[in-house]
């Protein structure tokens, strides 16, 4: 069930939905992924945010057995609000039933600029980065340090070119990084229906621990 709430840091309101995960048997605390949404979700109404996505994902059967934490971007850019997004993630470690260590970020255009800049910023308080049509810094390559990145992009993209992703991943690995690129050779901008669709994604993320990497 997606259910809606507000997280509030110093003298902001972060508006959010969240979905439980779909169970496990035996298992108490899940891994956790964030979404960031792109610029047509903006705006004051975080339902619309679910028509993208993992939540779209999960609302059309597939099962998710992770914690989906979908904030509502609270101005033009994500960049410009990186500490109210940080704090976010921070706190969604604290929830009683998420694993700690497997809490992950992905976005899709407008939010894959934002995954590619808060992976940027705290490399060693995520999992994995998942960042979908988007791009970020190349001189800033070696800051994502050992943190597992993989992204998603179009081939035939002309809102975000593809070549935003395919610098970013070179850079990364010229830096000693660890990154990968999926490129949907037919897919133009919409990269993000096939690849939140496949549950393959979602055993990866889950596998995916802070203190695996040491």
């Amino acid at each position: 069930m997606v259910s809606e709430d507000v997280f509030e840091y110093r003298d902001t309101r972060l508006k959010y939905l969240t979905r439980e995960p779909d169970a496990q048997p035996g298992c108490e605390k899940y891994p956790c992924i964030i979404y960031l949404h792109g610029a047509g979700s903006r705006g004051n109404a975080p339902r619309v945010i679910a028509n993208n996505g993992p939540l779209k994902a999960a609302a059309d059967g597939l099962k998710i057995p992770l914690r989906i934490l979908v904030p509502l971007c609270p101005g033009p850019l994500w960049q410009a609000d990186m500490p109210l997004l940080i704090a976010f993630i921070r706190w969604a470690k604290t929830l009683p039933d998420v694993d700690a260590d497997r809490v992950s970020v992905t976005g899709v255009s407008l939010g894959g600029y934002g995954a590619w800049c808060v992976g940027r910023l705290i490399p060693g308080e995520l999992a994995a980065l998942v960042p979908v049509c988007g791009g970020g810094i190349y001189a800033c390559a070696g800051e994502y340090g050992s943190l597992p990145v993989r992204a998603y992009h179009g081939r035939l993209d002309t809102v975000v070119q593809l070549q935003e992703s395919v610098k970013q991943v070179e850079a990364i690995r010229r830096a000693g990084g660890n990154a990968e690129l999926v490129i949907y050779g037919d897919c133009a901008h919409n990269a993000w229906t096939r690849t939140y669709a496949d549950p393959e994604l979602y055993t990866w993320l889950s596998e995916q621990r802070v203190s695996a990497r040491g």
